[in-house]
C-alpha cells in the first residue's frame, strides 16, 4: 500500500461510501485555536485561513447538495500537508481551530468581516464532534483535507438525506405498487424502539442494540425483490430467502422498507458500501445480513 492510501485507511477516508459524510481539500493551514482571541473575532490573524475554510466547505455542500449535519454526533478527520517548522501549530490547536470555524455561528453575535459566510455551518455545535483524527504529512505546498461524517449510525433520518424513499410497510408497499422496476438497494427498518421479541430462540447474539436498520439488501429490480421478499414473509415459496430473519421478530409486520435506485452504479458495491457503513458504527452487520 502506498504512503498516501496508507494516510487514506487511517484517516477513514474510503471511496464509495454512502454514510452521511462531507469530505473537501483546502490550500494553505488550518485556522488553529488558541486560548484568545476568538478564531471569529475581527482582525484576527488567521481570518484569512478561516474564509478558505469556509469557502471551501461552502462550495463542496453546495456541489453536492449537502443539508449539513444538525445536531447528530460527529466525526472530524483532519490530515494536514506542511512543513516541520516553527508555523506548524499542534494537533490540538488544528483540530479545535477547525471543529470551532465549522459550527453554526447564530450564536456568535455580529461576524460583518466573514460576509455571506457568516451565516454558514455544517452543524449546531462543536460539541457535537465525538470522534477526532489527525494526521500530518511533510509538503512544500500546504494544504489540508478535512473529512466529517455522521455517528449516529444509519437512521431513517440520515437514510433519507440520501435519498432512500418509501418507509412504507410490506403490506403497504404491494398496495401502493410504486416500487420502480430499475435496479437499487433497499433498507428494512424498525418502526419502534426498546429491546425486541423473536418468534425463535437464541436470536438475540445477533441483534444490533441501538440500531433501527435490521437489514440491507439489493435489487437488480428492486418492484421485483421486494416483492419476494414480502412473499418469504407470507410463507410463499420464493427463490431468494436473503434477510429471511426479519420475519423471526414480533414486529415484522410494522417494519418499515425503504429503497434507492442506483443508476449508473453497481447494486452489489453500493449494498457492500452501506453494510460497510454500518459496521463502522456497531461493529458487525444489520440483524439480518449473514456476517461476513
Amino acid at each position: 500500500m502506498s504512503a498516501a492510501r496508507a494516510a487514506e485507511s487511517r484517516l477513514g477516508t474510503q471511496t464509495g461510501r454512502m454514510s452521511q459524510e462531507i469530505t473537501f481539500k483546502v490550500d494553505g493551514r488550518p485556522p488553529a485555536k488558541s486560548a484568545a482571541p476568538s478564531l471569529l473575532a475581527p482582525r484576527h490573524p488567521h481570518t484569512p485561513r478561516v474564509l478558505a475554510l469556509l469557502s471551501a466547505a461552502r462550495e463542496e455542500a453546495q456541489r453536492r447538495g449537502f443539508q449539513g449535519f444538525g445536531s447528530a454526533p460527529v466525526g472530524l478527520a483532519l490530515r494536514v500537508a506542511c512543513r516541520r517548522d516553527l508555523g506548524r501549530s499542534d494537533a490540538t490547536n488544528y483540530l479545535g481551530g477547525v471543529g470551532d470555524v465549522l459550527e453554526d455561528k447564530a450564536h456568535r453575535g455580529k461576524l460583518d468581516h466573514l460576509g455571506d459566510l457568516a451565516g454558514f455551518g455544517l452543524y449546531a455545535n462543536d460539541r457535537q464532534i465525538d470522534q477526532v483524527r489527525f494526521l500530518w504529512e511533510p509538503s512544500e505546498s500546504p494544504s489540508y483535507t478535512v473529512r466529517l461524517w455522521a455517528l449516529d449510525g444509519l437512521t431513517r433520518a440520515s437514510l433519507k438525506t440520501q435519498g432512500f424513499v418509501g418507509w412504507v410497510p410490506f403490506r403497504q408497499m404491494l398496495n401502493q405498487d410504486k416500487v420502480p422496476r430499475t435496479a437499487g438497494i433497499y433498507v428494512v427498518a424498525r418502526s419502534s424502539t426498546g429491546d425486541p421479541k423473536f418468534l425463535e430462540a437464541n436470536q438475540d447474539g445477533r441483534w444490533v442494540a441501538g440500531a433501527e436498520v435490521v437489514y440491507i439488501g439489493r435489487a437488480d429490480e428492486l418492484r421485483r425483490r421486494l416483492r419476494q421478499f414480502a412473499d418469504l414473509g407470507a410463507g410463499k415459496p420464493v427463490g431468494h430467502s436473503g434477510g429471511r430473519l426479519i420475519w423471526q421478530l414480533a414486529e415484522s409486520r410494522s417494519l418499515l422498507v425503504a429503497w434507492k435506485e442506483t443508476p449508473g452504479d453497481d447494486p452489489k458495491l453500493a449494498e457492500a458500501a452501506l453494510i460497510a457503513d454500518f459496521r463502522d458504527v456497531h461493529g458487525k452487520p444489520p440483524f439480518a445480513n449473514e456476517p461476513r
